[in-house]
């Protein structure tokens, strides 16, 4: 392989790494403070006690109903 071409295919493989670390970089930062999975079920979990008062019912079928 002569010095020219392979000097071009080293720099293009350089550039497609540089663009491919740019792109990971601003995924990072995109989802920065974006909340996980753990953070969304919580969240569900506490408006749905905030609009139950906190409160947990069981329904007129449930076998546990005979124990009160």
């Amino acid at each position: 392989m002569s010095p020219m071409i392979y000097y071009s295919t080293i720099s293009t493989r350089h550039k497609d790494l540089l663009k491919e670390a740019e792109k990971e970089r601003l995924i990072k930062i995109a989802l920065a403070g974006q909340p996980n999975l753990t953070d969304r079920v919580q969240t569900k979990i506490g408006q749905m006690l905030i609009k139950t008062r906190g409160k947990l019912h069981l329904s007129k079928d449930s076998a546990a109903e005979s124990y009160f």
